[in-house]
């Protein structure tokens, strides 16, 4: 809830940016340099936003969120007209929300709050969803980003998914396919790196608070070993080296855009 128009301006480049860079250089282009594409959020998305407010900056809610009343809304739950078009011009600005979506927001929020490990977080807490900017050693490159939670030596982060399910897998030794398919080890690494130079002191571990988004709200800590952190950097490097190389040359070309590309279907389709 803390991506000001002054954040969104700065054209430093984000965690979120070199994922997209590393998906397909051309939606890059698109998205950041010609600007002719752009992602509108999604309902999750929103609901996402709404829990990380109520979960992390409960204090300033208030001021960012405008829960809609029934006066604005039918008996049917439709926009009301004359009443709706009130209710817009007096929370312009502000992320509006139906009154069953914050009162599950809410419960959620209370869940995060209950887990031993944030027990454990909240009193080492420095800064909340607080931008950060830096330039990286290697790559002279302007980063930017804002990290759910500062607290001494961690950086922490709030993730809301539907199900737990692919975040953990395995018995002797855990494993998360979703982190590997969302990229949130280059996150972890990314932020690791920019908090240690923004705040001249070392932040040296990672964890995800993960909760659920429906019943029963599920919530668990996870700390990312230092292992897939070093995969993580190792990538973050990369695609660093590869945005600047891009900036320089104008070339957002994808491998194989231009040529006659040979494809064969599935062994189990055969």
């Amino acid at each position: 809830m803390t991506r000001t128009l002054e954040y969104e301006n700065d054209n430093a480049i984000s965690q979120s940016q070199l994922k997209i860079l590393d998906e397909s250089p051309r939606k890059y282009e698109a998205m950041y340099i010609t600007q002719t594409l752009s992602r509108p959020p999604t309902d999750a998305m929103e609901f996402g936003t709404l829990v990380h407010g109520l979960t992390l900056q409960p204090s300033v809610v208030e001021s960012e969120i405008a829960v809609i009343p029934d006066s604005a809304l039918t008996s049917n739950g439709q926009r009301r007209g004359k009443a709706w078009d009130a209710f817009c011009e007096a929370t312009e600005g502000k992320l509006r929300v139906f009154q069953e979506d914050y009162d599950r927001a809410f419960t959620i929020a209370k869940k995060v709050w209950s887990h031993p490990f944030y027990g454990f977080i909240f009193p080492k807490i420095s800064y909340t969803e607080v931008p950060i900017r830096w330039t990286d050693p290697v790559e002279p490159v302007e980063c930017k980003g804002i990290p759910d939670i500062v607290a001494e030596e961690w950086i922490v982060d709030l993730k809301t998914t539907r199900s737990l399910t692919g975040f953990l897998q395995g018995r002797d030794e855990l494993v998360s396919k979703t982190i590997a398919d969302f990229g949130y080890h280059l996150q972890a690494a990314f932020y690791l790196r920019g908090a240690s130079l923004h705040y001249g002191d070392p932040k040296t571990r990672f964890a995800f608070l993960v909760v659920e988004t429906e019943e029963p709200y599920r919530v668990y800590a996870m700390e990312l070993r230092p292992e897939a952190i070093n995969a993580g950097e190792v990538k973050m490097q990369r695609l660093l080296a590869e945005y600047t190389r891009r900036m320089q040359t104008g070339d957002w070309s994808e491998e194989g855009e231009k040529s006659l590309l040979q494809v064969v279907i599935p062994a189990w389709a055969m």
